[in-house]
């Protein structure tokens, strides 16, 4: 075979093989979230933070967040797995908040799981809307309990 044939064949196999990987990872990515959302079933809340902890995983900072609630169809609520790691108990909401990066300190969370909508609204006034992630993100069970500690 000619070099020139090699180097294509070579090429086109990376092609595929890129083009395989991102549709597995996108199949998985939408299998996870409809799992999310089954185990969230018709949960709806919103609440105002009031207290959070930053805490390392991965050697990056990541945020949990306690919410007094203000709304929630649920009396009490406890997920703790690889894609859900939310504990709902006397009013107050645990939940990880993802990657500790934002320009402000998160000030309201409301999640509505039928419609998979997640708004997050900062100190600063900005506010954003995204699908649900609540995903562990390194938290052990121990730390579900740094809201309700007084309790």
């Amino acid at each position: 075979m000619k070099p020139i044939y090699a180097n294509t064949l070579k090429f086109a196999f990376a092609i595929i093989a890129a083009i395989t990987f991102f549709i597995v990872s996108n199949l998985n990515a939408e299998k996870e979230k409809h799992q999310r959302l089954l185990a969230l079933g018709d949960l709806r809340l919103s609440g105002k933070v009031i207290d959070s902890s930053v805490y390392k995983y991965g050697g990056r900072p990541y945020l949990l967040i306690c919410l007094k609630l203000d709304t929630c169809n649920k009396k009490s609520l406890y997920l703790f797995n690889d894609l859900i790691a939310l504990k709902i108990k006397n009013g107050i909401a645990t939940m990880s908040a993802g990657p500790d990066y934002t320009i402000a300190p998160i000030s309201f969370v409301a999640i509505d799981a039928k419609r998979n909508i997640m708004i997050t609204r900062y100190q600063n006034g900005q506010a954003d809307t995204s699908d649900i992630d609540i995903r562990a993100d390194g938290l052990t069970e121990s730390q579900m309990n740094f809201c309700n500690k007084d309790k």
